[in-house]
C-alpha cells in the first residue's frame, strides 16, 4: 500500500442544493495543481471530530465530493471529485471556512474507501414527517481516520481520469441539464520563447498563484469536455472565455473561444505587463453560451497572477534611489546667493534641480509605496 497521506482528513461533500453548491464542483475540476479553493459549511454541518479535527487542519488531506440529494426520500451518495490540501480553516461566527490547494483526481473506487473512514454519520433522508417532507440528517464535513491509496488517486493532468469522473456525475440529476453538462480544466501555463516555441513544462504554482516575468510571453491552455451524446443532440453552444482582472497581465489575440466539440484543448495568449503586481491581479476563465455578453459571465475560476519585475525595471529602480540619496549632496553645493532671474542660467539650473528632487522623491517614495 501507498498512502497518498497518514493525517487524518476530511471528506467534503457539496451539493446541488443551491447553484452555487454546485459551482464547487465544477471548481474543483476546472482547478490546475496547487489552485486554491474554498468550501464553506454551517456548523451545523460538521461533526464534532470534524470540528476538533479543524483546530488543527493545515496540511491535511481534503476530499471534495458531490453529494447527490436531488431526490427526497431516495438514498443519498456522493461522487469522489478531488483530492486537496487544507492551507487554513478559520470559523467565523456559525460558519467553518476551509481553504485548500486541489491535488489529483480521485478515481470512482477510492468511494468505499472513504465511506469506511468516515467517524460520523454521512448525510441521509428520514422518514417523511406529518408536513409531508423528509428530514435530512449526517454531515457534510467528516473527519476522515486512515489513508488512501495512491493507486485511487490520479495525477492532476489526467484528463481520463478528468472524463471518468464527469461521466460518473452525469448520471445523477443535477447533471441533466445541458447547461450542467459542460466542463472544463486549466492544464496550466507554458513560458512562450521569442521563436514562438512554448516549453515542455507548465508553470508550476506558488501560493496557488502562478508567477509571470514582465513582458513575457505565456500561452494558457484549457481542456474542454461535453460527453458525446451523438451528432443529433440538440444542445446550446458554449464559448469559453479568458479575462484579465487588473493591470498585471493583457490577453493577447482573441479572448472567446468556441467549444464546437465535445473535446479539445483552447489556447489563449498572455503577456504579462506590469513590472509587478498586488495579489488582486488576477487570470479568470468563464463558460457562457452568450459571447456577445462575456463580461457579464461570472468567472468559474480565478488563478492569481504576479508578474515581474525585470532586471532591467530592477537596474532602473536602484538608480532612482541612487538619485534621490545623492540629492542632498548636490543641491548643498548649489550657490546659496544666486538671486533669481529669467535670463540668468544659473537660476535655471537651480531651479530643475529642486524640481527633480521633488520628482524622484516622489517616484521613490510611489515605488515602496507600491512597486513597478
Amino acid at each position: 500500500m501507498n498512502p497518498a497521506n497518514d493525517a487524518n482528513g476530511f471528506l467534503l461533500l457539496s451539493s446541488g442544493a443551491r447553484p452555487r453548491y454546485l459551482e464547487d464542483i465544477f471548481r474543483a475540476l476546472a482547478l490546475p495543481r496547487g489552485g486554491v479553493i474554498r468550501f464553506r459549511y454551517n456548523q451545523n454541518l460538521v461533526s464534532d471530530a470534524a470540528k476538533r479535527c479543524l483546530l488543527n487542519a493545515i496540511g491535511r488531506p481534503a476530499f471534495m465530493c458531490y453529494l447527490d440529494i436531488s431526490v427526497p426520500g431516495a438514498p443519498a451518495t456522493f461522487v469522489p471529485v478531488r483530492r486537496a490540501v487544507v492551507t487554513s480553516a478559520v470559523k467565523e461566527g456559525t460558519s467553518h471556512i476551509i481553504y485548500m490547494q486541489a491535488q489529483e483526481f480521485v478515481r470512482p473506487a477510492a468511494k468505499s474507501v472513504l465511506e469506511k473512514q468516515c467517524t460520523d454519520a454521512l448525510p441521509t433522508w428520514g422518514q417523511r414527517d406529518d408536513s409531508g417532507r423528509y428530514p435530512i440528517g449526517g454531515f457534510w464535513v467528516n473527519e476522515l481516520r486512515g489513508s488512501v491509496d495512491r493507486a485511487l488517486l490520479a495525477a492532476a493532468n489526467d484528463m481520463e481520469a478528468f472524463e471518468a469522473t464527469i461521466s460518473n456525475l452525469l448520471t445523477h440529476d443535477d447533471f441533466k441539464k445541458p447547461e450542467n453538462r459542460f466542463f472544463f480544466h486549466l492544464k496550466g501555463v507554458r513560458k512562450v520563447g521569442r521563436t514562438n516555441k512554448p516549453a515542455e513544462k507548465y508553470i508550476d504554482l506558488t501560493s496557488g498563484a502562478v508567477r509571470l516575468g514582465a513582458f513575457e510571453r505565456y500561452q494558457v491552455e484549457v481542456y474542454h469536455y461535453f460527453p458525446d451524446e451523438g451528432h443529433d443532440v440538440q444542445r446550446p453552444t458554449h464559448w469559453l472565455g479568458v479575462r484579465s482582472a487588473g493591470r498585471g497581465v493583457t490577453i493577447d489575440g482573441s479572448t472567446l473561444e468556441k467549444a464546437d466539440s465535445e473535446y479539445d484543448i483552447k489556447t489563449f495568449h498572455i503577456t504579462g505587463a506590469r513590472l509587478s503586481i498586488g495579489v488582486h491581479d488576477a487570470i479568470e476563465l468563464f463558460r457562457t453560451t452568450d459571447p456577445k455578453n462575456d463580461a457579464g459571465s461570472t468567472a468559474d475560476i480565478r488563478l492569481p497572477v504576479y508578474a515581474g519585475p525585470s532586471i532591467l525595471v530592477l537596474a532602473a529602480q536602484i538608480l532612482l534611489f541612487g538619485l534621490v540619496l545623492a540629492l542632498p549632496v548636490v543641491i548643498s553645493a548649489l550657490p546659496k546667493d544666486v538671486a533669481w532671474s529669467f535670463s540668468d542660467i544659473a537660476s535655471w539650473r537651480n531651479f530643475f534641480v529642486y524640481l527633480a528632487a521633488v520628482a524622484a522623491s516622489s517616484v521613490a517614495i510611489l515605488g515602496l509605496k507600491r512597486p513597478f
